[in-house]
């Protein structure tokens, strides 16, 4: 509320060279509000060189992978009823915090849970094993874990936050699903999903470091050609 309403920020923002977003959810609304659309930049973030399949290791059916730090934010009360839904399939819970969460649902006990404390090794490890992403969550500004799992051939379900829509190919490469979704609407999603045939690496493979690098140098750039300009005109 201390930001004041989409019109009031618009207006500030108005007064910013550019705005770099991390999806285009956020920067349609401000636009909407009266933002200048030519000072958008959509930036959803990088894959690191080092985040890629790790060898040896194969592709495993039916297996989900979840990827952040608990949080109350990424929905996670949905997934104990996912899990008991989807008795024949593995769940790989890549993160850190979770520990009393999986206590206190029991899920520390279900043999078709493995949590692993995130790592880059366990990060290669886990993506090069699962067949499909999962993202729960009911606010993201990204989650960059979306786009690393993409990069290396995993299928995602993820909810319609963040830049999920950006990045996947609703039906084809993924699948979006509600905000907030009902069990069953992951249920169904994850079942439709293990049918796809699309390459999620070709939504993401852009998203570089030298990419954003580009768009962020190439409005500094600017400024400073803009900055001498001015100054030599005084």
């Amino acid at each position: 509320d201390e930001l004041g309403d989409l019109t009031h920020q618009a207006q500030i923002l108005n007064q910013a060279h550019s705005i770099h977003f991390n999806c285009s959810a956020n920067s349609d609304s401000l636009v909407g509000a009266g933002l200048n659309p030519e000072k958008v930049r959509l930036v959803f973030g990088a894959v690191d060189s080092d985040c890629c399949p790790q060898v040896g290791v194969k592709r495993e059916s039916k297996t989900i992978l979840l990827a952040s730090r608990y949080s109350e934010r990424k929905g996670l009360s949905l997934l104990p009823q996912v899990i008991s839904l989807l008795p024949e399939w593995k769940f790989i819970i890549l993160g850190r915090g979770w520990e009393e969460f999986l206590q206190k649902n029991n899920l520390n006990k279900n043999p078709n849970v493995e949590y692993k404390y995130f790592t880059k090794d366990t990060r290669n490890i886990a993506m090069s094993r699962a067949s499909l992403f999962l993202s729960l969550s009911n606010l993201e500004g990204g989650p960059i874990p979306l786009i690393e799992s993409m990069r290396m051939g995993v299928i995602p379900v993820a909810t319609d936050t963040g830049f999920a829509r950006d990045l996947i190919l609703d039906g084809k490469n993924g699948i979006v699903i509600p905000n907030p979704p009902t069990p069953a609407q992951v249920y169904e999603a994850i079942l439709t999903a293990s049918e796809l045939t699309g390459s999620p690496q070709e939504s993401v493979q852009h998203l570089s470091w030298d990419r954003l690098a580009k768009i962020v140098m190439g409005d500094a750039e600017a400024i400073w050609n803009s900055e001498r300009f001015n100054l030599a005109h005084e």
